[in-house]
């Protein structure tokens, strides 16, 4: 027996461990290359302790990402 993987998009949920309160986005769209450039701040909520932040970033490059609580700032794993 033969069986094919199915072509069909697989989502999945955040965990709920982490809960965005307030995004600040800022674009730079390049309409020659249909690109665009960008910067995305996000506060976030964390009611329970967690070693995990994930984030949805199909079809993007990000150079840099922290995490900056109070005036200390973290270097995040991209």
């Amino acid at each position: 027996m033969v069986s094919k993987k199915s072509s069909k998009k697989v989502y999945t949920n955040l965990p709920t461990r982490v809960i965005p309160s307030h995004y600040s986005l800022l674009f730079e769209p390049d309409f020659k290359t249909f690109t665009y450039k960008g910067e995305a701040t996000i506060e976030i909520d964390v009611p329970k302790a967690t070693k995990l932040i994930t984030l949805h970033a199909k079809e993007l490059t990000i150079h840099d990402a922290s995490l900056v609580q109070q005036s200390r700032s973290f270097p995040a794993k991209i």
